[in-house]
């Protein structure tokens, strides 16, 4: 397993600027994210410097507490499955055939709506279910690790479908508090919220091999891990405040480039995005130590 550090900005001054919310319907810096880290993705088995994905990253003024977004490119996986999947099996959009794959684990208790069909080209609502998550470590500015958890993509939770975040479906806490995870979303777990019907096919599009004109329109098509973490788990205002995150490793079963294991590394010399907000201030950049 590969440890990729990711230095991030550890405060900023957010005067009459709103912080993120953590539903998984993520909103760049017009939700008041204050940065963005280009990613490139490395797979199991093959091909490398994958490019698209992105990290976003905002720290609330007064609380201290971090928000992180990561949203995969469509390339590698995405929200579309059974007869309307996009890319899947055939050249799109990356120049690649999608590997069909298995998909482990949950199936649909209970549902005869097919959300366990196969889907077009091997994409299947059950294989987003089955066990795609991504896991995050945090440490302080001591370089110490106060968390290490796994965040739930989706999950069939009380009769309807959701991201299980740290404590159902293939989430975890590997190390911390984890009631320091105080808010948490997944683009799809935001997609059934508002539309929950969606569990045979994705929403169709029009034409039916792109992203465009989706219906219903707010149908969000990336994959999207977004949470919120209390500043507290860094020591709080006299604490020595964030230090650095990681993610070793993301699970996308399947994807459309190769095997289901994706690793994260950042691009050289990252550009800090300019900060929305009357008085919006970048005080100081986050370290991270070995």
């Amino acid at each position: 397993m590969r440890w990729l550090g990711y230095v991030c900005c550890a405060l900023f001054c957010a005067a009459a600027h709103a912080s993120p919310i953590a539903d998984g319907q993520f909103g760049g810096t017009a939700e008041g994210y204050t940065r963005q880290i280009q990613i490139l993705l490395d797979l199991e088995s093959g091909p490398t410097g994958v490019q698209g994905a992105q990290l976003w990253q905002s720290v609330a003024a007064g609380t201290g507490n971090v928000f992180v977004a990561l949203v995969l490119p469509r390339t590698l996986v995405d929200n579309s499955y059974g007869d309307n999947a996009i890319g899947w099996g055939s050249p799109g959009s990356s120049g690649t055939k999608a590997p069909k794959g298995k998909a482990k684990g949950k199936k649909a208790k209970g549902k005869k709506d097919g959300a366990g069909k196969k889907g077009k080209g091997g994409h299947s609502f059950r294989n987003l279910l089955g066990s795609d998550q991504a896991q995050f470590v945090f440490r302080d500015g001591n370089g110490d690790v106060v968390l290490d958890f796994v965040l739930d993509y989706i999950s069939e939770i009380a009769g309807g479908f959701a991201s299980g975040g740290v404590t159902a479906g293939d989430g975890r806490v590997e190390f911390g508090n984890r009631d320091q995870i105080v808010s948490f979303g997944t683009s799809l777990g935001f997609n059934l919220a508002n539309h929950p019907s969606f569990t045979m096919n994705s929403p169709p599009t029009d034409p039916s091999d792109s992203y465009d004109n989706p219906d219903p329109a707010d149908w969000i098509f990336d994959v999207i891990y977004e949470f919120e973490i209390d500043g507290a788990a860094f020591g709080g205002p006299t604490g020595p405040g964030l230090g650095s995150f990681e993610i070793p490793v993301v699970h996308a079963s399947p994807n459309k480039l190769g095997k289901n294991k994706v690793f994260l590394r950042v691009v050289p010399e990252p550009a800090t995005l300019g900060l929305f907000g009357l008085g919006l201030v970048l005080i100081a950049a986050g370290r991270r130590r070995d």
